[in-house]
C-alpha cells in the first residue's frame, strides 16, 4: 500500500516509525502518539514497513489510519525513515522506533517549547530505559548536544527523544542509508555543524524498550562507530581524550549521574491493553545496562 493520497489539513507533528517484524512492540509504538492527539494538537504518524512477514502489515491494514503507511522492501532502517521524511507535511518532525514510546503529555511539552523559543531549530529530552513489560531499568538524562563532543564519542542524547523544525528537511538533511547502526549520530552532527540550533530540555519525553536485539547494540553497531569517528575532522579525533573529558564533565553538572529518590510513569506494557500501565519507581539510576 502506498501513502500518498491523503488531502487532510497539515498537521503541527510528522512522526516516523521504521518497521521491520516489530510487531512485538508496534502497537505500544502507534498508541502511544494516538492517545495524545485530538482538539487543538494535530499529528500525522507514518509507518514505513520494511516487508515485514510477522503480521505487521495484516495488522497495520486493520489498525492504521489508511493513507499512512507502506510496506516495501527497503534498504534499512535509515532508507524506510526517509520515506516518511519525504512523505511528511508537518511543522515539527520526529521519528520513533517500534520498540520505543512517547511518554504521556510529550508531544504538548514540545509544541510549547518551540512555540516559546522560534529560535530554536532542534531539542532533545530524557528518556527512560524499560524491560518489554514496561518495568523500569534506568533513567537516561540528556544534556547540551555539541556536534565535536558527538563526533568524539557517542550520540549522548536519544534519537527518541529528537525533533526539529521542518527547515532543517527543506536544507536537505536526510539521514545516509549506508549506515546501518549509526545514521542518527551522523545526522545530528551534520545538521550541528551547519550552525543549526540545539537545546536540551529537563524534560522525560520518551521510553526506550531494552528488547535484547536493539540496534544500537553489539559488535557491529560498535564498529560501525568507530568508523564515523574516523570521518571526523583531524582536530577532533586528536584531541579526543580531552573532548570526551569535557563531556563527561558536562553530564556531571547537568544531573547526568543523578539519582531520584522515585517517580511515576505511564507506559503501554503489552500489545493487548489499550490502556498505559502506570509504574511506580522507588529509586531510579543512571546506568546503562550491560547484559
Amino acid at each position: 500500500m502506498d501513502s500518498m493520497t491523503n488531502n487532510s489539513p497539515k498537521p503541527y507533528f510528522s512522526i516516523v516509525t521504521p518497521n521491520f517484524n516489530g510487531m512485538s512492540y508496534l502497537p505500544r509504538c502507534l498508541r502511544s502518539v494516538a492517545d495524545q492527539c485530538g482538539g487543538d494538537l494535530a499529528a500525522e504518524h507514518w509507518l514505513i514497513d520494511g516487508g515485514s512477514s510477522d503480521g505487521s502489515v495484516a495488522w497495520l491494514e486493520r489498525n492504521h489510519q489508511p493513507g499512512y503507511w507502506l510496506s516495501e522492501t527497503d534498504r534499512g532502517m535509515y532508507d524506510a525513515i526517509n520515506k516518511g521524511l519525504e512523505r511528511s507535511r508537518g511543522t515539527i518532525i520526529s521519528y520513533l522506533n517500534g520498540d520505543e514510546q512517547y511518554l504521556p503529555g510529550t508531544l504538548r511539552r514540545v509544541r510549547d517549547f518551540f512555540d516559546r523559543r522560534p529560535d530554536v531549530d532542534m531539542i532533545f529530552g530524557n528518556a527512560l530505559l524499560v524491560h518489554p513489560n514496561g518495568d523500569y531499568i534506568a533513567s537516561r538524562r540528556g544534556y547540551s548536544p555539541h556536534w565535536c563532543l558527538i563526533g568524539s564519542s557517542q550520540l549522548y542524547v536519544l534519537s527518541c527523544t529528537m525533533f526539529f523544525r521542518r527547515r532543517i528537511l527543506e536544507a536537505g538533511f536526510r539521514f545516509n542509508p549506508d549506515w546501518k547502526a549509526v545514521g542518527d549520530i551522523d545526522f545530528v552532527v551534520r545538521v550541528l555543524r551547519a550552525g543549526y540550533k540545539a537545546r536540551h530540555i529537563p524534560c522525560f519525553l520518551s521510553a526506550f524498550t531494552m528488547t535484547g536485539d536493539n540496534l544500537g547494540g553489539g559488535a557491529k553497531a560498535l564498529e560501525e562507530l568507530l568508523n564515523f569517528r574516523r570521518t571526523m575532522p583531524g582536530w577532533v579525533r586528536a584531541l579526543a581524550f580531552p573532548l570526551n573529558a569535557a563531556r563527561l564533565t558536562l553530564k556531571l553538572v547537568n544531573g547526568g549521574y543523578g539519582s531520584d529518590r522515585g517517580m511515576r510513569y505511564a507506559v503501554y506494557a503489552d500489545n493487548e491493553h489499550r490502556e498505559r500501565s502506570e509504574k511506580v519507581v522507588t529509586r531510579t539510576n543512571h546506568r546503562w545496562p550491560t547484559s
